[in-house]
């Protein structure tokens, strides 16, 4: 493993306690419009001086959450240098696919409602973030739910078992272009977000019991973020704490008809964290245990969990194990269109009787077990839609954003075909997952011939990934009507070379934000 330069000192270092404080410090002269300023001194307390441990001190009886401890100290340790080759290259992969759809996307409804709610950019403001197609903006938080929006509208990001942990890096980019966020400094922060993230979303359970994926994209975006900027291990204990506890969404935003929701409901645990991250940095404490105490998410909804150990060696990072979608559905069904394209050599749908699926759990609960994905009437039930999807797919060969077009969804030819079509649990497909994708399909024709299709890990599965150079070409086939070929070619390198540029900016500009310099 190469050895990396060091990134600079951590900036924001809270001051001892009972020592005089100078305001809080922000950083000067942003080259986005946005202006960070040190407040002139005076007698006001820093709120900051009021840390937990200090409450805690003061009543004589300290209380420690050590899953939260765990992550604050995480974050708020890992640097560029202790990250391997592979890790840093996966980040610059998801960096560049979560920005090819989030461009892609820009023109979705729930992107487009997001960016009419952005306040105008104030030079005063400590508070602003940077929108894809809108420039600087004075609301980081909503800066970032806009950003996620245009990422997940899609749902062409990648996916890791439990959800798509690139809706993170709609903050990440958002506050990207603070001073001294360098390129090494936001990979490093992707790193964090995705170890994270994926730590809780294997040992929370959350989605099986009912719950949505939000809860560990908020507490990841968090621990990202406070890396990124280089806060402290308190700022950053106090911002996962009031995101623990003001981010539990359900998962009924994934059940029966779809709406716009089921795209921005990780966009708004995203805005969360922004907003958490932002207020811990001004002094804001949260509270003493939100995952390990009294009312908190072991006593009401988990139970007890362990959370993996953070990585030491290569094969520890999570991030590794990102899968990316080779196909714009959602991330169970690109085994589904995969067996779909290979059964279409073998045999026509029109001469099929009878097709049965059989995939696992998840696959099955979340697009192939309600009445409803038999009679799509939404976008967003069409792409979470087994049924569909696979029709679509033995009928055109392949899925594109025309298989969402109403007159896609809505055709009425559509609905005998699908009814041909049954899911169910595959005990094989189970036992697999989650360290394989495995989906059986079996046809019987009208003639009484039986076709099968196996499909194990299928493209883009971490374990058969896509290629540095197909990645690319689905970045430029996402971007390039949006910003040009030429245009598109150029934020294409400056992201796969992001961690040579001291500063974001650039990259940001070439993204089609309006950037204005201040002097």
């Amino acid at each position: 493993m190469p050895v990396r330069s060091a990134l600079p000192a951590r900036r924001c270092a809270l001051p001892r306690r009972g020592a005089r404080t100078a305001a809080p410090c922000r950083p000067v002269g942003s080259p986005v419009g946005l202006s960070f300023r040190r407040a002139g001194p005076g007698p006001r307390a820093d709120p900051r001086r009021f840390r937990r441990l200090d409450i805690a001190q003061r009543i004589g009886k300290p209380t420690v959450d050590h899953t939260l401890l765990s992550i604050a100290r995480y974050a708020s340790a890992q640097r560029w240098e202790s990250l391997p080759d592979s890790v840093a290259t996966q980040a610059k992969s998801v960096t560049l696919d979560a920005l090819g759809c989030g461009l892609g996307g820009l023109d979705g409804p729930p992107a487009q409602i997001a960016r009419k709610l952005l306040p105008a950019s104030d030079p005063e403001s400590t508070g602003g973030g940077v929108a894809f197609g809108s420039g600087p903006t004075g609301s980081a938080d909503l800066a970032a739910f806009a950003n996620t929006c245009a990422i997940r509208f899609l749902d062409f990001n990648d996916f890791y078992p439990g959800g798509h942990p690139s809706d993170m890096l709609g903050a990440m980019l958002a506050l990207g272009a603070r001073p001294g966020v360098t390129g090494r400094a936001f990979l490093t922060g992707v790193v964090v977000a995705y170890e994270v993230s994926m730590r809780l979303a294997d040992a929370t359970q959350l989605r099986e019991k009912g719950w949505d994926q939000g809860y560990a994209i908020g507490l990841g975006s968090v621990a990202g973020l406070g890396a990124m900027l280089g806060y402290d291990e308190a700022t950053i204990r106090d911002a996962l704490a009031i995101t623990a506890v003001s981010n539990i969404p359900l998962r009924n935003t994934r059940a029966g008809l779809l709406s716009m929701w089921k795209g921005a409901a990780t966009a708004a645990a995203v805005r969360n964290a922004t907003f958490a991250i932002q207020l811990a940095g001004e002094g804001m404490t949260g509270p003493d245990d939100p995952i390990e105490g009294r009312h908190g998410l072991w006593d009401l909804v988990t139970g007890r969990f362990t959370l993996d150990h953070f990585p030491v060696a290569e094969e520890d990072f999570r991030i590794l194990r990102t899968s990316f979608k080779p196909w714009p559905v959602e991330y169970n069904a690109t085994a589904a269109v995969a067996a779909a394209v290979q059964l279409r050599e073998k045999v026509s749908l029109q001469d099929v009787e009878k097709i049965s699926i059989g995939t696992h759990w998840s696959s099955w609960h979340e697009i192939g077990s309600d009445p409803l994905k038999w009679d799509p009437r939404t976008r967003e039930t069409a792409d979470h839609s087994m049924p569909y999807l696979f029709t679509r797919a033995m009928l055109d060969g392949t899925i594109t954003e025309a298989t969402y077009e109403p007159e896609s969804y809505l055709d009425p030819v559509l609905r005998p075909l699908m009814q041909r079509i049954g899911v169910h649990l595959d005990d094989e497909s189970e036992k697999a997952f989650p360290e394989h994708i495995r989906l059986a399909v079996s046809a019987r024709t009208r003639t009484g011939e039986t076709h099968h299709v196996l499909i194990v890990d299928p493209p883009g599965h971490w374990r058969n990934p896509l290629t540095g150079d197909q990645l690319r070409e689905k970045f430029l086939g996402l971007v390039t009507p949006v910003l040009g070929e030429a245009e598109a070619g150029a934020l294409a390198a400056f992201w796969l070379s992001v961690e040579e540029h001291d500063e974001l900016v650039p990259g940001l500009v070439l993204s089609g934000a309006s950037m204005p310099v201040v002097q």
